[in-house]
Parts: structure tokens; C-alpha cells; sequence
């Protein structure tokens, strides 16, 4: 899954996504229609958040992680991130 040259997919897998400024995490999550409460607006984790679960759903991040370990891994990054955005 790709946004304006960033592979999420890759940034995800190897934890990267947080490196991005909020600006850009802002302008990726408004392009891809995520949703982020207003008051979460001020750190990284909700748009970081917002973005794994979409990509965890995305079908090429799915067959091109089949293995269990890589899943499990980035699921136990992302963990942190599901309870900020809930």
C-alpha cells in the first residue's frame, strides 16, 4: 500500500511508521478517509494506530505476511496504538 512514495506496508513491518512527522501521518490518515478524535490529534499514536489497522486489513499485507511470527509481531507494536484510538 503505497502514499505519495511511502511503502506503509514496509514502514509498518519494520515499526517505521512513527519516524513520520503528525503532519504527514495527518495528511496520509485524511487521504485514506481514517478517522481520529480531534483532541487525539496533538501525538503520533492515533494516526499511527489508524493507519496499522489498515494496513493489518489490506489484502497484499496479509499474503505478503503470511507468516504467523511477523503478524503476531507487528500486532504486539501495534497494540498500544488500538487502545489510544478507542
Amino acid at each position: 500500500m503505497m502514499y505519495d512514495g511511502y511503502n506503509l506496508c514496509d514502514l509498518v513491518t519494520s515499526q517505521k511508521l512513527s519516524k513520520l512527522k503528525i503532519s504527514k501521518l495527518s495528511e496520509i490518515c485524511h487521504s485514506f478517509k481514517l478517522e481520529v478524535p480531534a483532541q487525539q490529534r496533538k501525538r503520533k499514536a492515533p494516526f499511527v494506530g489508524a493507519l496499522t489497522a489498515m494496513v493489518l486489513e489490506c489484502s497484499c499485507y496479509q499474503s505478503a505476511t503470511s507468516s504467523v511470527s511477523l503478524k503476531q509481531l507487528v500486532l504486539e507494536f501495534a497494540k498500544p496504538y488500538f487502545s489510544l484510538i478507542n
